[in-house]
């Protein structure tokens, strides 16, 4: 039997050693129990909270629907999940497709009798697990806050000095002389984008040793965040003010801000960089600015699909419904200097045009067709195949449980007569399923016309559909623009499922040159699977 192992390590405390670890022991298994390894997945430094967010998880989960593999091997369901109801779940998909999974190290193994009470169990104390580290780090950081000293949260123009048994922060005088002089600018009048531009051109290294951007200084005031912000530079240490909160499904951290009860404010007049005068007139000007726009921004429909060329950047909406680099626009002609801009509305509709175009072409409505009838053909043969599956699961089962009843001396000329019976009708269902055929199906009525009105309806996601968006992201991928010399034009090379040149004239005319890659075939089977 073909088995994968999975791994994963998440703390501080772990580190890859713990993931060959994990792999050496489930070698070890698979060796002993007559187990081919056939793959291997691991993901490191990611929680096990959540599976959305674990890239070889996932595919696991693809490769294992795809029935890759027989087995999966793992040290210990905790490396499956930490939560309970993904546990749960993930162990009952991979049971429906036949799919046995092994914990190594717990004695798990879901061919047993009772194993979902088991995984019940390791599932439950996971997720104990998980909250009682939360809680006992939250109580600790809240302490040290409390006893006025560092609990973590390092700003910039501060450092960390080792201190006992934590950490202390002391004023960095080379980052506390460049806040000084973006709070006197901003003071004095300068723009946040003129003060950006101004520390870039100077290759001032930013908090996170890179280029600037408005966010940094501005940040969000409700929330305390970028540097105009933070109250730590006018001597008042905060903690506690906001927490962050993990999505159950795709793992994604979000900021939420606590009531105000919780906070912890300590006066720290011993960090204090920007003197009482200059912070009052910066937070004047800031409360004077016009309140930032709420709620959804707006998402257009090249949006996360176009980057810049030449700083890898994204290519966003900048100006009047122009797409140019955001890099240019926010930090600077000196951290990019693609100026470039391309008309929005004329180059998503002339993408969609030429996407279309050949999706509509005769020789892909007829891919379209031989996949979507391949497609019916095993979904007929998986509905005749899994219940002739679960007759051979259940048989072995009760096989299984007549002769550990012989062995252990429970023994008769019915129960031996009856072994034989569930044996032949095994060893029948097995033959039924290996020479199972099915006949080649028609494709559904007006499945084709339904293709046109969906390539059709490629239109209709101008402005804001997320199924378009997606479905143009797998088709060209990401795509690069760069300018070309002496040309108020761009070119990008196409590398999704879609191969070839775009060229885009600034005025908005695209010449493409579209050729169906590796990919275009498995986008073109997925649609077929949604026919079913």
């Amino acid at each position: 039997m073909r088995a994968a192992i999975y791994s994963r390590y998440s703390t501080d405390r772990q580190s890859e050693s713990s993931i060959a670890d994990q792999v050496r022991v489930c070698e070890d298994y698979a060796a002993k129990h007559g187990l081919t390894v056939t793959a291997r997945y691991a993901d490191e430094g990611i929680s096990g909270a959540a599976i959305g967010n674990r890239p070889a998880f996932n595919r696991l989960m693809e490769e294992a629907t795809a029935q890759v593999f027989d087995v999966i091997l793992v040290v210990d369901l905790s490396r499956l999940s930490r939560s309970a109801g993904d546990l749960n779940k993930t162990i009952d998909r991979m049971v429906f497709r036949g799919v046995r999974v092994v914990g190594v190290s717990d004695g798990y193994d879901s061919s047993r009798r009772g194993h979902k009470l088991q995984a019940g169990v390791h599932g439950v104390m996971g997720e104990s697990f998980r909250e009682m580290v939360r809680y006992r780090t939250h109580e600790g950081l809240s302490s040290r806050a409390r006893a006025n000293r560092f609990a973590g949260g390092l700003a910039y123009g501060y450092r960390s000095v080792p201190d006992g048994d934590g950490h202390r922060l002391e004023i960095d005088e080379a980052e506390a002389a460049t806040v000084r002089w973006i709070f006197a600018s901003y003071a004095d009048g300068l723009s946040i984008r003129e003060i950006v531009y101004d520390l870039n051109a100077r290759a001032v290294p930013s908090p996170r040793g890179g280029t600037w951007a408005v966010s940094a200084l501005f940040g969000s005031p409700a929330k305390g965040s970028g540097i105009l912000n933070n109250t730590l530079y006018a001597g008042r240490y905060v903690w506690n003010r906001s927490q962050w909160v993990k999505h159950p499904d795709t793992g994604i951290r979000k900021r939420r801000e606590r009531d105000r009860a919780e906070w912890i404010v300590q006066p720290r007049p011993d960090l204090r960089i920007v003197d009482e005068d200059t912070w009052a007139k910066v937070e004047r000007r800031m409360a004077a600015r016009k309140p930032m726009k709420t709620g959804r921004r707006p998402s257009y429909l090249l949006s996360g699909i176009l980057r810049c060329g030449i700083c890898g950047g994204a290519y966003v909406v900048v100006y009047r419904g122009q797409y140019g680099c955001a890099a240019h626009k926010d930090r600077g002609p000196t951290v990019c200097g693609n100026g470039l801009r391309v008309r929005r509305e004329d180059l998503e509709r002339d993408i969609l045009a030429a996407v279309k175009a050949d999706l509509l072409a005769p020789d892909k409505v007829e891919v379209f067709r031989r996949e979507l009838a391949a497609a019916l053909k095993e979904a007929r043969r998986e509905d005749r195949a899994g219940p002739l599956r679960s007759r051979v699961e259940r048989l072995n089962t009760e096989i299984g449980h007549m002769v550990a009843s012989i062995r252990s001396g429970v023994a008769s000329t019915a129960l031996h007569a009856a072994l034989e019976a569930a044996e032949r009708e095994r060893d029948d269902a097995e033959a039924e399923l290996a020479t199972l055929t099915v006949p080649v199906p028609e494709i559904i009525p007006g499945a084709l016309d339904e293709y046109r009105r969906m390539i059709e309806g490629l239109q209709d996601g101008l402005g804001d559909t997320e199924a378009t968006r997606a479905d143009l992201a797998e088709l060209l991928g990401q795509i690069p623009l760069t300018p070309v010399p002496g040309e108020q034009a761009v070119e990008a090379n196409l590398e999704g499922a879609y191969t070839g040149l775009l060229r885009i004239v600034t005025g908005g005319r695209v010449q493409t040159t579209l050729v169906a890659g590796a990919g275009f075939l498995n986008y073109l089977r997925f649609k077929a699977y949604g026919k079913i």
